[in-house]
């Protein structure tokens, strides 16, 4: 088994970067979704589900030592430079929790809200995760591994601080789409941190801790896929059946047919009805890995009971 790609996504919802080498802190991958655009009103996030919002994906962000560059379509470049702390902070809400952030300014709100100028009739603005503010991931899902230290946390990532997924697991969906008269889908769609190869379709589901380079993860929950799956990442636009690969996994990959490896499942039927692809990881160990590397299985998943019929 090994690292196939290493994705960040500097700007929350923003394109893909591709990484020959990753760094991992605490975080996650140094800068993945270290800025995020927000409702000038009331600082919530804006994301590729909103309405109108799907052309973040075109969004490329340029990271240097100097600061990062925006670049987007039919737009001048936006450069912000790395005061990274200098700005004025603020509260901003990421799937209904409260969290701090840093505005970047004026300059950036206006670039934004040029670009985006019909997302839930607000003007908008561009804020970054502060140095000095810890988001802790407080879940039953990290179990004795919130114990770690330092503990657990992210930034302005959904829940976790990175995103596994198997290119086996692609292939086989993307088998299942077109038995049923689908489209194949791409990896992108997905938004993954770390795509691993030479693993059996799924076998990231019997995962627990991986070593990667100097690097530790440990395996911690299924990734529930939102409406995002839909957008067709190249162009910004959602696909001809953006219900689509979302419908095809609630058939065999939902939370229910994970409960076997994941019991805490079991208590939220959102998450049991929920269309699963990737898997959330915490880490255990900041380290440097390459793009090709071998990942090493420190230990699997073992089921905690037999897997459901069907699953």
């Amino acid at each position: 088994m090994k690292v196939s790609e290493i994705y960040r996504y500097p700007l929350k919802s923003g394109a893909a970067e591709s990484l020959g080498l990753g760094s991992l802190k605490t975080t996650g991958i140094d800068f993945d979704r270290h800025w995020m655009v927000v409702t000038a009103e009331d600082g919530k996030l804006v994301s590729q589900r909103e309405k109108g919002a799907q052309k973040l994906s075109l969004i490329r962000a340029i990271v240097s030592d100097r600061g990062v560059g925006l670049i987007a379509p039919g737009m001048e470049s936006l450069r912000l430079e790395a005061n990274y702390d200098s700005g004025q902070k603020r509260e901003v809400t990421v799937h209904g929790t409260t969290h701090e952030a840093i505005d970047v300014g004026d300059a950036a709100a206006n670039w934004i809200s040029s670009y985006l100028p019909h997302v839930r009739g607000q003007s908008l603005r561009i804020v970054h995760f502060p140095s000095d503010y810890v988001r802790h991931l407080n879940d039953e899902f990290i179990g004795r591994a919130s114990q770690a230290s330092p503990a657990p946390s992210t930034e302005f990532a959904d829940g976790y601080p990175v995103l596994i997924t198997n290119e086996a697991s692609l292939a086989d969906l993307n088998n299942r789409l077109e038995s049923r008269g689908g489209q194949p889908v791409k990896m992108d769609v997905f938004r993954p941190n770390l795509v691993i190869s030479d693993c059996r379709p799924w076998g990231e589901d019997a995962l627990n801790i991986i070593r990667l380079g100097t690097a530790v993860l440990k395996i911690v929950k299924p990734c529930g896929r939102c409406p995002i799956t839909g957008v067709e990442q190249e162009n910004g636009r959602f696909s001809s059946n953006p219900n689509e690969p979302r419908s095809t996994l609630k058939t065999f990959h939902a939370g229910r047919n994970l409960m076997h490896y994941f019991p805490q499942l079991k208590g939220d039927p959102d998450l049991l009805n929920a269309p699963m692809f990737g898997q959330n990881a915490i880490v255990v160990r900041p380290g440097s890995f390459n793009k090709g590397g071998a990942i090493q299985v420190i230990s699997p998943r073992e089921p905690i009971f037999p897997k459901p019929e069907g699953a």
